[in-house]
């Protein structure tokens, strides 16, 4: 670490201005993480600064490491691909308000983990499980579109 302070700015619902003003006055002398991985998150990296991001689920790691690996090496071209990638995938997740496309977000993700073959489980009460089939399919349509879902359920390793 720098020895500077770590800020985790979250962006759920953020004035984009405001966000880019804090970032501006504070990221010499403090490590931000925020939701970075977009095409505007590389801007913003590549013109104001930035440390990393905070991912709620997991699901789109692949791609998030490989957004960070290429942006840290200057490929900025190949992080934006796997920056496209992240966000087409969490749109097909994640409503505008934050919730989840077929549960909560904890009953989604772990819907999903068990998709994968990953001990994901279910949720307790009083949250729901995704367990309606229609749901269940459509969210293993949305992981092999993602191509997160291998033919041995293993996750890929995502490079450019």
């Amino acid at each position: 670490m720098s020895g500077r302070a770590e800020l985790w700015l979250l962006l759920r619902s953020c004035d984009c201005f405001q966000f880019l003003e804090t970032l501006s006055a504070v990221v010499d002398r403090v490590l931000v993480f925020a939701g970075f991985i977009s095409a505007e998150g590389l801007v913003t990296l590549q013109t104001v600064g930035g440390a990393g991001s905070i991912d709620g689920g997991g699901l789109g790691a692949p791609m998030a490491v490989a957004f960070y690996e290429d942006f840290w090496k200057g490929k900025a071209t190949a992080a934006r691909t796997h920056a496209e990638r992240y966000v087409q995938l969490m749109r097909q997740l994640i409503n505008p308000d934050w919730s989840g496309v077929f549960g909560s977000p904890q009953a989604q993700l772990k819907a999903a983990m068990n998709i994968l073959g990953q001990p994901g489980g279910f949720p307790r009460l009083p949250l729901l499980p995704v367990d309606d089939p229609t749901d269940v399919a459509a969210l293993q349509r949305v992981l092999e579109s993602a191509g997160l879902v291998a033919d041995d359920n293993a996750l890929p390793t995502l490079s450019a």
